[in-house]
C-alpha cells in the first residue's frame, strides 16, 4: 500500500530487450509523440526512472512509439545496467514489483516475501538453516516469542 497520488499509476517493466513505460499523470520531462526514436512533439524525455536498483534514462532505449504517457522502445539485454527481467507497477494505492534473480543467489534457488493486509508469506527453496518446516499461528513455533494476530503490536 502506498499513497494514491504521484502518479496515480505507473508502470516500468524489461523483458530481455523490450522496455516499457507508462504514467498517468506522465512523467516530467516526457515527450507526447515520438516515433522510431524520433521525437516529434513534446519535451525531450525523463530522466532517473527507477525500476529497483536500476535507474535510466528516456535517451538510453530506442523507442518504436510514446504516445502521451506510455510507450514501448528496445535495447540490448542488460544494455547500461539493465534487469533481464523486472517489473514495477502502481495503481492508485497498490505498489507491486517482480524481478528475476540469477539461480542460486545468495545460495537460494527461489525465494519470495509478500504483504497482503495483515497476511505476510515468506518462502526460500532451500529453507534457512533452523528454520520451521510448517508453522500455522505460531502454534508449532514456540521459541519465536510471537503471538498470533499480533503483527505491528
Amino acid at each position: 500500500m502506498t499513497d494514491i497520488g504521484d502518479p496515480f499509476c505507473s508502470n516500468m517493466r524489461v523483458c530481455l530487450c523490450l522496455t516499457d513505460q507508462c504514467s498517468l499523470p506522465p512523467a516530467p520531462g516526457s515527450p507526447i509523440c515520438v516515433c522510431f526514436n524520433k521525437k516529434l512533439a513534446g519535451d525531450d524525455g525523463w530522466s532517473s526512472q527507477q525500476l529497483f536498483d536500476w535507474s535510466t534514462n528516456f535517451g538510453d532505449t530506442f523507442w518504436l512509439y510514446y504516445i502521451f504517457c506510455m510507450g514501448l522502445g528496445f535495447s540490448a539485454p542488460q544494455a547500461n545496467g539493465r534487469p533481464f527481467f523486472a517489473v514495477q507497477t502502481k495503481e492508485l494505492c497498490i505498489k507491486g514489483g517482480t524481478k528475476l534473480a540469477m539461480p542460486m543467489e545468495g545460495g537460494k534457488l527461489c525465494s519470495a516475501v509478500s504483504t497482503r493486509l495483515c497476511f505476510w508469506d515468506q518462502c526460500a527453496m532451500p529453507p534457512a538453516e533452523g528454520a520451521p518446516m510448517f508453522v500455522c499461528f505460531n502454534l508449532l513455533n514456540p521459541k519465536s516469542g510471537a503471538k498470533p494476530l499480533a503483527y505491528g503490536g
